[in-house]
Formats: C-alpha cells, structure tokens, sequence
C-alpha cells in the first residue's frame, strides 16, 4: 500500500504534513479525510436512539436521566469521562508524573518528551509536531528547578481565575473524595495569580541536594509530615528578604478551591504565630492575630518577619452528593514561625531553612493518633502531664509531641536556671523556665526510634573542677528535660480522660545517680560525675501475629557515671570540650511489667547426643535421629525374627 501526503497549509494542525490518500496493490485510489461522525458523548452508539445509562445521549429523555443519576455510578459516560484527557490536558498532567525525578545529568525535558506518555484517539487531530528528546541543559540544582519549574507554571493577570472552562459538568459536581489533589492556585499580587498546568496545589519539598524547588501534590485526607528545605548561601538582599523568604509569596499565597468547580476558595486563618531570633535563638513578641509580612532594612540589611516554617491545618465537612458523600473545605488554619535575623555584615552569607507540613481535620477538637489502637513505628510517642478539672483527673496531652532539648543548634549544653530535681540554681543559664522556648532543631521523642543525642560544654581546669564541685550538671537542660516527661500514652491512640490508656513514666531510684556528690581527682585532673542518662521504654506486641501493634508497658529514666571528664590540656587555660551523652532505648518484651510467666518446661527430657553411639548422626536434629532410631529398631527385630 502506498501512502502520499500533502502539505498542510494553514490549516490548524501541528504536523507539517497528513496523509491524504493511499492506493492499494490494484492501484485504486482510496481517499482518506477527517472524520466528523466522532461524538463528544462517548457511549452514544444507537443514532436516534436512546443508549441505556447513557447519560450524555441527547435522544435520552431527561427525566430519565434524572432517575439515572441518582444512583452512584450508574452513567457510563459520567465514570469513564473522567478518566479521558485531551491530548493537551495529558500533556499538562505529566509535567511532574513522572519526571521531576529524572534529575540524571541535570537535564530538563520539555513538552515534546511528555507526549510520549500520552495517547490520542479523538477526531481533533491533535497531535505534536515530533517525538524528540528536547534537552535544555543547565548548570546547577537551583537553575534545573528554576528550568523544570519554568515548563510547570503558567502565570495569568486576570484576576478571573481562567480554568473553570477547562471543566467537564461532571467535574464541577464534585466535591472532594479521599486521596483526590487539591486544586487553586498561588497569588503572586492582587492582580497576578500562578497555576500549574494541572491546576493541583504543591507544597514545597527538598531536592536531591537538599534545595527547595520541588513539590509534592496535596491531596485530600493526607497528612504531610514536617519537611525541611534549604536555599544556597547568598547574602541577605532585599531580593532574598521580600521574595524568598517572604511569608505572602510562600505560605500565604496558597489559594485551595472548596470543591474541584474552582468557583469558591477556602479563607486562610491565623493560628498559633510565633517569631524567633535567628541571631541568639530566643522568641520575641509577636501580633499572632494577624499575619507578617518580611520587612527588609537596607542599613544592616536585616530582615525582618522572614518565614521560617508553616503548619496548614485544612478543615472540611462532608454531603451527601450524586456521586456518593463527599467533602468541602471550609477554611484553612495557618501556623507560622516567623524570624529575625541581622548579618554581621552586607556582604555575609546566610544560610536559611524552611519547613512545612499540612495535616487534615473536620472539627477543632480532633487529634491526631499515633496509630489504632497501637503504635505504628516511627510515630510520635503521646504524652502529657496528669491535670485535674470539674470532670476529673485527665491527661493534658503535649501538643506536637515531647521535644528532646538540651542542645543548641551548633552541638552546645546549655543550662536551665534552676534545677527541676533538686531546686538548684546557677548563674550560666540560657532559659530560666521550660517554658521558655529556643528555635533549636530539637528531634521529637517518636515510637521505636532508638538513638544517642548529646551535647558538648567547653571548659577550662577551673571551670571543670567548678562544674564538678557545684553540681552544675543538675542544670543542664539535656538531663532535666525529662523530669517533664510525666506520662506516656499506652496505645497510639490513648484517651486523655482514660487515665488507664497512660503509662506513668517513672525514675529508677536504684539506678539513678544524678544526686550523688561528684569527686575530684586533682592529680589526674577527673571529675566523676553523672555525665550519662538514660531513658528506657519497653513495650509489648498486640493484635495478631500477621498484622501487630505495639503498647507501652514501661518508662523509667536515670542518670548515671558511666563516662568521666579528665582534663587532658597541658595549658590550664584552654578549653576543652566535654562530651554529656542521652541515651533513648526502646524494648520489646513478651511480658507485662507486673506480671511474669516462665516458659513451659519441657515434659520430654533431651536425649545425649552420644545415644547412637559408635554411630554418629550428622546435624543434631530430632527427625533424624528419631529416623535413625526407628531404622536400628527395625534392624534389630528384624534379627531377632
């Protein structure tokens, strides 16, 4: 068969040019033109009849199409439509499917390379010009994520959103289900907004060399768990300050539509707002009823309310629908930390982080579990402290979940004024109550992640003979944090006024030497003092063998003098850094704290391996020797027969 072709001319095809006619071995000429008898209702196939549960049949009668939709999924075109893209639509959906991670040589495909995930069979005749690996080359991870960022984004200033034409009838019924994408856009200004292609919502994430510049879809009832990204070192310039950095164009820019018709968009409210200086570390007042924008200050190129991190909390509630029950969001809760921080100079590099997260709820007063009913590894542990009120004793649980603390961001001790256990005070202290918090990246205590966290104090001879003689280790923020740690919850999801779901968590008395008076070695310059603490918590598998869970059925802590500090400098003036070590151990026992069952002896006493004897059986297993044994046996009778 031979094929010719023509030039397209202006028609509106993407091809340079169609195949117009071929001829068979007979040499007949057959022509071949677009076809229009394609349909846009795709399960219409009687002409001038009516398809049963055919909703989009125009020779339907409408009332029985109304009895039709009131059944979950019972219109053919209404389920299979959804899943039926335009050529470009796919096109725009595969910019991140399954691209984003082929970050091999720094390479960014473009459009063309996508459409060999797609697959066309409409009359449009919708088509690209060629299947080609169009590569645009960059230098860096910042430029491949500005480059691949660039081919997703689209960029419109009308200040009409202009997709609602983009969406089937059906689509705009909808509200959301489980595990569907959210669907907006971001705010750039009050008249420019900016959307991806697919019209999902992305919250940022880190790369491959740990930048941010990637994204990860949100979707309806998935929890995010904090993420931290990072951007190149760079001086702080306004640019850096007012774009980057600034809480309206990272966090506050979010704009999620209530349901997929993209008509409505969810408020974005204030929630707890907190500000740190990124300077010393310690909070600062801050107007948490309203949301901060950054403020930069060309003197001393200080920027002011940068963002730090940012914690969404989507709310919603569920109707009743054609489609089955589905969900509406309502309005949005933000948490931010926002920052402070003033070079030493203009020209200085400055390194900054963010974080986010996002977590779903349909009511203030839920709370997320750590597993049902018990722990799922990884999870943070529950506690809380034991709080009375006109309903009863209950658990006033800790929200977020218990930090670790006692070391500040460059690997440094630091004290509390005064001592949780004892009462001591000292003067070298950085907070004076728990209460008062550091901007630390302090690790969050979680279920069966066992880890050694420490600190380091740097110490002159006199200052270490000081440390010892005044027992200024009981101050130290690593050990007394866990005099806060009062109850722990058994089950991942523990009842706070079930004083029965919680495990007292406890210090073994026996164990512990936090209070015991250090001594001082003057000849060899060591103090032996508790520079050591420990924290064990057992727990116990539940449910059944082929899916189990996990309760907790102990927590004790103790200090204790494992690890003795000896001066070794020839100077006595020099510092030297000293090692305070924690130690978090998690163990699984097959029995509960308060009760003890030894194994079931067993009735049948062991044979000596040397029963054979002369003979000797190989491996030491019962079934062979017990076929060893019937064998002899057989032999023997057989003799004496």
């Amino acid at each position: 068969m031979l094929f010719t072709s023509q030039a397209l001319g202006s028609l509106p095809y993407t091809d340079s040019t169609y195949v117009s006619s071929i001829s068979t071995k007979t040499g007949q000429s057959v022509g071949i033109s677009a076809s229009g008898s394609f349909s846009s209702c795709t399960c219409d196939l009687t002409a001038g009849g009516c398809d049963i549960a055919c909703c989009c049949d125009s020779d339907c009668p409408s009332a029985t199409v109304s009895q039709w939709r009131l059944s979950k999924n019972y219109c053919l075109d209404e389920i299979n439509d959804q899943k039926i893209l335009t050529f470009s639509q796919c096109l725009d959906r595969t910019f991140t499917g399954g691209l984003d991670d082929l970050q091999d040589g720094l390479k960014v495909y473009d459009k063309n390379i996508r459409a060999l995930f797609c697959v066309t069979s409409s009359s449009s005749r919708e088509t690209v010009s060629s299947f080609y690996d169009n590569q645009r080359s960059v230098g860096t991870a910042a430029q491949f994520n500005t480059t691949k960022n660039s081919l997703s984004l689209t960029t419109v200033t009308n200040p009409q959103y202009p997709q609602t034409q983009q969406l089937s009838t059906v689509q705009q019924l909808q509200g959301y289900s489980a595990m569907e994408p959210l669907l907006g856009y971001r705010n750039q200004s009050d008249t420019t907004r900016q959307y991806n292609k697919d019209k999902k919502l992305y919250l940022e994430r880190k790369d491959l060399f740990g930048l941010c510049g990637r994204g990860r879809s949100i979707k309806y009832l998935q929890d995010q768990d904090q993420e931290e990204c990072g951007y190149i070192p760079q001086p702080m310039t306004q640019q850096f300050c007012r774009s980057t950095l600034a809480p309206s164009v990272k966090a506050l820019s979010l704009q999620v539509s209530t349901d997929q018709t993209l008509n409505t968009f969810a408020t974005l409210v204030p929630g707890i707002s907190r500000k740190f200086s990124l300077n010393n570390y310690t909070e600062m007042p801050i107007d948490s009823t309203v949301f901060h924008d950054s403020v930069y200050n060309s003197t001393d190129c200080s920027c002011d309310y940068l963002l730090l991190e940012t914690h969404y909390t989507v709310y919603s509630t569920d109707f009743n629908s054609s489609f089955g029950v589905q969900s509406q969001i309502n309005n949005i809760t933000v948490d931010l930390i926002y920052g402070h921080f003033t070079p030493l100079n203009c020209t200085v590099n400055v390194q900054i982080t963010q974080k986010n997260s996002i977590k779903f709820k349909q009511s203030i007063y839920s709370r997320k579990n750590s597993g049902g009913p018990g722990y799922i590894k990884g999870k943070k542990l529950l506690t809380g402290t034991s709080a009375n009120a006109t309903q009863g004793q209950h658990i006033n649980m800790t929200k977020g979940g218990f930090k670790i603390r006692g070391a500040d961001n460059h690997g440094m001790c630091y004290n509390l004024k005064t001592s949780l256990q004892t009462g001591l005070n000292t003067t070298n202290y950085t907070i004076e109550t728990p209460s008062e918090n550091l901007y630390m990246d302090d690790p969050i205590l979680s279920f069966d992640d066992s880890t050694i966290y420490g600190c380091k104090i740097n110490l002159t001879r006199q200052e270490l003979i000081n440390f010892c003689s005044n027992k200024t280790w009981q101050n130290m923020m690593l050990f007394q944090n866990f005099q806060l740690l009062k109850y722990v919850g058994r089950f991942g999801n523990s009842n706070p006024h079930y004083l029965s779901d919680w495990v007292q968590a406890t210090v073994d008395s026996q164990k512990d030497k936090s209070l015991i008076t250090a001594s001082w070695d003057e000849p060899s310059g060591t103090c032996v003092l508790p520079s050591a603490y420990f924290v064990q918590i057992f727990y116990s598998k539940i449910n059944t063998r082929s899916d189990p869970q996990y309760q907790i059925v102990k927590v004790v802590h103790y200090a204790d003098t494992l690890n003795a500090w000896v001066y070794k400098k020839p100077d006595p003036t020099q510092g030297q850094d000293f090692q305070a070590i924690l130690s978090l151990q998690f163990y699984e026992v097959d029995q509960d704290e308060n009760f003890y069952a030894p194994p079931t002896p067993n009735p049948f006493k062991a044979l000596p391996r040397n029963i054979l004897y002369p003979f000797y059986v190989y491996g030491g297993s019962i079934q062979n020797m017990a076929l060893s044994l019937g064998i002899i046996a057989f032999t023997v009778l057989s003799i004496l027969q």
